[in-house]
């Protein structure tokens, strides 16, 4: 339910710590406590507040005040004639903008108003839809009627239109600014006395050998930890590329300026596998020796990568066998 008074925690919070003359309010205490139920409590221009209607504001008060305790309040604490007379102070309060926001022409819509109570869970079934019974059931045990519960939910929504406007407005309000110049106009009085060390110095005396004695017990006391202040500059060749941009025309001239730096002479590396003839041989002999070299030259061919292997099983020389490379 939309309710303007228990929307207003922090006032109600406040309201309970707040100590008021108790002399000022027993005179209304009792006018509250001895009227009927059609008697006015207070009226506000043409419009009179019941004893009704300020009963069932006082109820809902006392059932929120209940809720944000857990019930650890004494019911008995919560009627007194302090909460009565904050409850009478916000439907007057209450009724004042109703009728503020009435004369600028705040209005709220029918559709709006189904709208917004159609939306509100309380009110709807498993399927998530809008409940007439649960409806009707809810507003029953508020001792309320369906037209009595939706003009006080049009008037709720008036009132936070309203209250909206100019909290938007950042204009600030009259109870924050009465509180402001209550507390700028505030005087108090503190009283200071200054317990200066120097003035007991004389009177302390250590025996022998106690300060000695009490620092060999705590040496953490007076130790302070090892600090190192470290200022070094960090060259990185990598960083460096990354900010340099380089001209291509001035790289270039630096490289046709200093060619040798980056000529690179042409070397090579060469091995052998090594298949001899004896000496004084045939021509039978050097035919074998030469068929056996083109075998070997057919498989290096087909596999290069093999030619140190090669070289250690078929070289006949000792120096190659060992140093050949592919």
């Amino acid at each position: 339910m939309f309710d303007f008074v228990t929307q207003h925690k922090k006032l109600i919070q406040v309201v309970l710590f707040v100590i008021f003359l108790p002399f000022a309010f027993f005179g209304i205490d009792t006018y509250f406590r001895g009227g009927g139920v059609g008697q006015a409590v207070a009226r506000v221009g043409d419009y009179s507040i019941s004893q009704e209607e300020f009963s069932r504001a006082l109820r809902e008060r006392q059932e929120a005040l209940q809720r944000m305790t857990q019930g650890r309040v004494d019911p008995a604490m919560l009627d007194n004639p302090e909460l009565r007379y904050a409850t009478l102070d916000s439907l007057i309060q209450r009724r004042l903008l109703l009728d503020s926001a009435l004369r600028v022409g705040v209005t709220v819509s029918e559709e709006r108003l189904k709208d917004i109570i159609g939306r509100q869970q309380l009110f709807q079934d498993e399927t998530g839809k809008f409940s007439l019974a649960r409806y009707e059931q809810y507003v029953k045990s508020e001792g309320m009627t369906p037209v009595m519960f939706e003009a006080r939910l049009r008037q709720d929504i008036i009132l936070q239109q309203f209250t909206d406007g100019y909290a938007d407005t950042t204009i600030v309000p009259r109870a924050v600014v009465e509180r402001l110049a209550r507390l700028s106009g505030q005087q108090r009085e503190l009283s200071q006395y200054v317990l200066a060390p120097e003035k007991f110095m004389k009177q302390v005396k250590l025996d022998a050998g106690a300060g000695k004695q009490y620092y060999d017990a705590n040496p953490a006391e007076f130790r302070i930890p090892e600090q190192v202040r470290v200022e070094y500059l960090a060259l990185s060749a990598e960083l460096l590329q990354q900010q340099a941009q380089p001209d291509p025309a001035e790289a270039k001239k630096y490289y046709e300026a200093n060619r040798s730096q980056f000529e690179v002479r042409e070397s090579r590396q060469a091995a052998h596998i090594f298949v001899s003839a004896e000496a004084g041989s045939g021509a039978e002999a050097r035919q074998k020796a030469r068929a056996r070299a083109e075998k070997i030259h057919q498989q290096l061919l087909k596999a290069p990568a093999g030619f140190a292997e090669m070289a250690k099983k078929q070289s006949e020389d000792p120096g190659s066998a060992i140093t050949s490379f592919g």
